[in-house]
C-alpha cells in the first residue's frame, strides 16, 4: 500500500516518534521510509536525539527548509496507513500527489521560487567536475612538454583556448546556479559537451556546444523515456548565454518534473494494473478451490453411495451363508464326522460375521462419517 503527504506532513511523521517505531509500525524497513523523507529533503532526528528527549535534556530539532527548484510538494510512502500516522500528522493524507500543471503554471511556480543565481564576482568557487577537466588539462601539458613534437600534437588540452576557457567558465556559473536552486550537475564526458542537470527527483540532460562560435544549449532530453524537450538558448541580441542562465535553469526543471509526473503517473499506472492481475488471480484461485471442492464432494458422495451398496450386499450374503449353514447342519451330517461339522461350522459363521456390516462394526462407522459430512455439509 502507497500512500501521500504533504512535505509538513511528512516533516511532523519524521519528528513524532524513532525511525524504527515508525517503519515497524507501518510495515516496511527503516531504510526505506529514510530514503522516502531524504528523498524529498525532509531532515531527520540526529543521533541520540530521542535518547536526549527521553532523558529530560535539550535536543535540537532541525527546521524544515524552504523548497528548492523543483521540490516535491508531496511525499510518497509505501506503507500501510496506520493509526500512529494519522495521530502524527495534521490533517489528512493526499489521494493524489503532483497533479499535471500545464507548462506555463509550472514555469511560473518556478520561477517565483528562484533565488539570485549568480557566482559573486571574484568567488573562487569551482565545480568538481569543472576542476577535473582542468586537472586533466594540466596533466596533458605536462605529458607534452619534453615530447617529440608529433606526440605534443596528439597530447592537446582542450580548454586552453578562448572557447574551451567560456565553456568551463559557463558550466561552472551553471553549475553554482543550479545549487543555489537546489539542484546539481555532472558532466558525463571529457569535451564537457553533455550535461545532467538533477533538479528536485527528476533530472534531464541537455548538449552544450558551438555552432559558428555562437555557445549554445538545447535539447532536454530523459533517460526514462528518450523523449527531447526541444529548446535552444545562443547568444543573440538579448544577450550572451550567460545571462540567461535562469531561462535555463526553470526550462530544464520543466522538463524534468514533467517526465518525472509522468513516471509517477506511469508508476501508479502500473501499480493499479497489478493489484487488478493479482485480484484476477485471487478470484481464478478460489474458483479452482471452490471446484476441486465440489468435485471431491462428489467423489465422496459416491464412495458413501457405493460403499452404503457394499454394505447392503455384505449383510445379504451374512444372512444367505447362515441360512445355509443351516441348511447345511441338516444334510452334511451323514457325511461328515462331528468334529469335521463343528469345525466346518464354526468356520462359515467366522466369515459370515466378518462380512456382515451389522457384526463387524462397519455399519455403525460407515452412518457415522456420512451424518458428520452432512452436518460439515450443512454448517
Amino acid at each position: 500500500m502507497q500512500f501521500i503527504l504533504t512535505r509538513e506532513q511528512a516533516y511532523e511523521l519524521a519528528w513524532s516518534a524513532p525511525l524504527t517505531t515508525l517503519a515497524l509500525d507501518m510495515g516496511i524497513s527503516n531504510v526505506a521510509l529514510g530514503k522516502s523523507f531524504r528523498v524529498a529533503g525532509i531532515p531527520l532526528p540526529g543521533p541520540g536525539y530521542w535518547n536526549k528527549l527521553k532523558a529530560g535534556k535539550p535536543a535540537r530539532r532541525l527546521l524544515l527548509a524552504d523548497p528548492h527548484l523543483g521540490s516535491a510538494r508531496f511525499v510518497h510512502i509505501s506503507g500501510n496507513l496506520t493509526g500512529l500516522v494519522r495521530r502524527s500528522i495534521t490533517g489528512e493524507p493526499g489521494e493524489r500527489a503532483d497533479p499535471w500543471e500545464p507548462t506555463e503554471l509550472l514555469k511560473n511556480r518556478f520561477v517565483s521560487s528562484l533565488r539570485s543565481l549568480s557566482l559573486p564576482q571574484g568567488s573562487k568557487w569551482v565545480h568538481r567536475g569543472v576542476q577535473r577537466l582542468l586537472d586533466k588539462d594540466d596533466r596533458t601539458v605536462a605529458k607534452a612538454e619534453g615530447s617529440h613534437p608529433i606526440f605534443a600534437q596528439i597530447y592537446r588540452p582542450k580548454f586552453r583556448d578562448a572557447l574551451g576557457v567560456r565553456r568551463l567558465k559557463f558550466i561552472n556559473r551553471l553549475a553554482y546556479a543550479l545549487e543555489r536552486a537546489g539542484g546539481s550537475l555532472s558532466i558525463t564526458n571529457d569535451e564537457a559537451s553533455v550535461l545532467d542537470l538533477h533538479i528536485g527527483s527528476g533530472s534531464a540532460t541537455c548538449r552544450i556546444e558551438y555552432r559558428d562560435r555562437d555557445l549554445c544549449v538545447s535539447d532536454f532530453s530523459t533517460d526514462r523515456y528518450g523523449q527531447t524537450f526541444r529548446a535552444k538558448w545562443a547568444d543573440d541580441e538579448t544577450g550572451r548565454l550567460e545571462a540567461k542562465l535562469s531561462d535555463i535553469i526553470i526550462d530544464a526543471a520543466v522538463a524534468a518534473w514533467s517526465q518525472e509526473l509522468k513516471w509517477r503517473d506511469d508508476v501508479k499506472a502500473r501499480r493499479i494494473q497489478r493489484e487488478l492481475e493479482l485480484e484476477a488471480e485471487a478470484a481464478r484461485r478460489r474458483a479452482l478451490a471452490e471446484e476441486q471442492q465440489r468435485q471431491a464432494e462428489k467423489k465422496a458422495r459416491r464412495r458413501a453411495r457405493k460403499k452404503l451398496v457394499a454394505l447392503a450386499r455384505g449383510a445379504d450374503e451374512a444372512t444367505l451363508i447362515r441360512r445355509y449353514v443351516r441348511d447345511a447342519q441338516e444334510r452334511l451330517g451323514q457325511g461328515l464326522s462331528e468334529e469335521e461339522l463343528v469345525a466346518w461350522t464354526s468356520w462359515a459363521l467366522r466369515f459370515a460375521d466378518s462380512i456382515d456390516p451389522w457384526k463387524n462394526g462397519d455399519a455403525l462407522h460407515h452412518a457415522k462419517k456420512v451424518t458428520l459430512s452432512k452436518q460439515e455439509d450443512e454448517g
